[in-house]
């Protein structure tokens, strides 16, 4: 090979080759490193969004979420362990990662639907609308979920925004019911207002989120001429001057104090 090249010349090019061999496997050592520093990266986003998934599922444990919304996502929880075994054999637990969900899997196939309660305390409540709000804006944001149709998506967060709205209705207009039923009108009004408030503000709407918030204003205007609320008709006492104007004044209570700007 070196025949043709002068002899003082062969040191030269040995070392010449062997620069080149160092570089070549420096390059190929760093692009194997880029490649392991992205698949960990990945790994990570793939446990952190499978313990997002966890935690609101958490949260709305008991919370009448329907069946097969939680099959779904138990499914999707399951799935994403596995393609995170199949990216990475040695992330640690993993196996028992997989187990854990198949096992949750299992439970939640084999019961029946939660029956809807109405939350006996201000905390269990705000537990459950985090757990909701998280999964709609989990569900609203994800491309795609294992077996799960795009349909389907829209339509589940649809009806996980009717048991958030239900839910939220149904506590306050109890607290502002018992209020009522003590002449605390101003308080009892406070309640009715946070239902409409939330209502208007958090969303995916629907026609049962719209009636609750109808509901919520005819509940308002009956406090206006201190009724306690119910289905029945408004009290025509003093209602022109005293209510008619109650969903108008409620929108302006909403804007922001500007006094002090």
């Amino acid at each position: 090979m070196f025949g043709a090249i002068p002899e003082q010349y062969h040191l030269f090019l040995g070392i010449g080759a062997l620069v080149f061999l160092m570089l070549f496997v420096a390059s190929a050592a760093q692009k194997y490193q880029a490649y392991q520093y992205e698949k960990e990266m990945t790994i990570r986003r793939m446990l952190r969004a499978v313990h997002d998934i966890e935690d609101f599922m958490a949260k709305v444990d008991g919370a009448a979420i329907p069946k097969k919304i939680q099959v779904l996502l138990h499914k999707e929880i399951f799935a994403r362990y596995v393609a995170i075994r199949h990216i990475q054999k040695k992330v640690e637990n993993i196996d028992s990662m997989i187990s854990r969900a198949q096992q949750s899997l299992q439970t939640v196939e084999s019961r029946g639907e939660t029956p809807y309660s109405i939350p006996n305390n201000r905390q269990l409540l705000d537990q459950y609308v985090v757990g909701m709000t998280n999964m709609i804006t989990y569900l609203h944001n994800e491309r795609s979920v294992t077996g799960m149709t795009a349909t389907e998506k829209n339509q589940f967060q649809l009806d996980i925004s009717n048991i958030r709205g239900q839910m939220v209705s149904d506590f306050n207009v109890n607290e502002a019911k018992a209020l009522a039923e003590q002449g605390l009108w101003n308080e009892a009004g406070k309640y009715i207002r946070s239902v409409m408030g939330f209502l208007q503000s958090h969303g995916p709407t629907s026609d049962k989120v719209n009636k609750l918030y109808h509901q919520a204003n005819h509940y308002y205007k009956q406090i206006m001429v201190k009724q306690v609320p119910s289905d029945e008709p408004l009290k025509p006492k003093n209602f022109n001057s005293e209510a008619s104007s109650t969903e108008e004044s409620f929108k302006e209570s909403l804007k922001p104090d500007m006094s002090s700007a």
